[in-house]
């Protein structure tokens, strides 16, 4: 799939507010613009929660910005619907600040609300923005900066349908807890998460739980997580509660994801109908993490990756009783120091995942099965005589094929593209 191009979004933002106070408007009704004075900080909470159609932007020079009262909202909108928060335009600088807020903008129960280009600052409450039983809304072209939340953009429990994060730059999440994310979604269906950019987020840079037919693409991740949980990943899903055998169709594709101390894109326990193709990891894990992790996942496909020097390539962790019906296919897995592939608490590890027409390169033992008789490392031939008659094309530290990684997701296109002639060499230097 091509990528939406980024769209330029406050690039060095200032963080301070304009000298003059104001308070914010009140008694908004239905159908309303409200309108926020440039270069005035506005304070208060802007309240349009339970209205229609209400638009809010700024006018005149300069941003507005809004400063509540200590642990109130920035903006509250719970239950609002059809309305506008911020300028919907691809070009030009936000022009909405929300400082020191406990929810920047709280959408409990909203529908149909966009935000966009807002700036939120120093958050300090569980969400910047929050999505709780939300329908219908687009978060696209934000700045979230330093907000000591659980969740930058999301909220637990109840359903999310149908929402759209987009063009968005997220950073900082609870720089020192284990339970920073940048984007979170739970119990939704048809939600997308594209072309943001999420950076230093301690726990999950995108976590989604329980979804059913979620997008999740060219996205560019950098240092996720950055705290002290190496169980984590910088993709993050899990489908506890779903049945097994049920069609979750969950696309998680051309995202470019590097740095990092847990795993690039870890499947929890269980996760099932996931397909995983053209991301780009790189240097995202310690040893003890992976650049793909399946968990207890089943019916999971693993296609045109390409994973370079993290801890482990490819991790399965788990029983066949759960681990079980996954492709992998047309991966390019390179790391010159570490065990390609590792194996975790199983012990009929072989028939946890069907390997097709992979590209390996490593200098070291190539397989890693932690519970076949003790840590036992086979090297590749060993590891393709008991695998017998899958992966019968690929190969192993040969130069074969072609890697053209075109940079950040979302800029300049998908994260990796495969031409199998040629040679390695751009993937080598790497």
């Amino acid at each position: 799939m091509a990528c939406i191009p980024l769209f330029t979004v406050s690039p060095t933002p200032d963080n301070t507010a304009p000298g003059t106070v104001q308070p914010v408007p009140t008694g908004i009704v239905n159908g309303q613009t409200v309108l926020l004075t440039g270069g005035v900080v506005h304070s208060g909470t802007l309240v349009i929660s339970g209205l229609l159609n209400v638009i809010i932007k700024q006018t005149g020079v300069g941003v507005a910005v809004i400063r509540p009262a200590a642990g109130s909202n920035g903006i509250n909108a719970t239950a609002a619907s059809s309305c506008v928060i911020g300028t919907i335009s691809s070009t030009g600088s936000n022009s909405i600040k929300i400082l020191s807020a406990n929810f920047g903008i709280a959408l409990a129960n909203a529908s149909d609300i966009t935000v966009s280009r807002v700036d939120i600052f120093n958050t300090s409450g569980f969400f910047a923005i929050q999505m709780q039983n939300t329908s219908a809304c687009t978060i696209q072209r934000c700045y979230i900066e330093s907000s000591s939340c659980s969740s930058v953009i999301g909220g637990p429990g109840s359903a999310k349908n149908n929402n759209y994060t987009e063009n968005t730059l997220l950073f900082n999440s609870f720089p020192t807890s284990t339970q920073g994310r940048g984007i979170y979604i739970e119990n939704g269906s048809s939600n997308s998460i594209t072309s943001n950019r999420i950076a230093n987020m301690s726990y999950h840079g995108i976590s989604v739980l329980h979804p059913t037919n979620t997008t999740i693409s060219c996205n560019t991740l950098s240092n996720c997580p950055d705290g002290t949980d190496q169980d984590s990943g910088a993709i993050y899903t899990q489908h506890i509660g779903v049945i097994a055998g049920a069609v979750v169709n969950c696309q998680i594709s051309s995202n470019s994801i590097t740095g990092g101390i847990g795993h690039g894109i870890y499947l929890d326990a269980p996760s099932q109908d996931i397909t995983v193709q053209r991301n780009t990891i790189r240097s995202c894990s310690t040893i003890a993490a992976g650049a793909i992790e399946l968990h207890q996942s089943n019916n999971c496909v693993i296609l045109s990756n390409s994973a370079v020097n993290c801890g482990r390539c490819l991790i399965f962790s788990g029983p066949s009783s759960t681990l079980y019906n996954n492709t992998i296919s047309n991966n390019i897995f390179r790391d010159p120091k570490q065990v390609l592939i590792k194996y975790e608490g199983g012990t009929e590890w072989i028939g946890e995942g069907t390997f097709i027409n992979n590209y390996y390169f490593s200098d070291v033992p190539f397989v890693n099965a932690s519970t076949v008789g003790g840590a036992n490392n086979y090297t590749y031939a060993q590891w393709k005589n008991l695998v017998t008659a899958q992966d019968v094309n690929s190969t192993f530290n040969v130069t074969v094929g072609s890697l053209t990684v075109t940079g950040e997701a979302g800029v300049e296109g998908p994260s990796n593209t495969f031409m199998f002639a040629g040679s390695l060499r751009k993937l080598l230097r790497r």
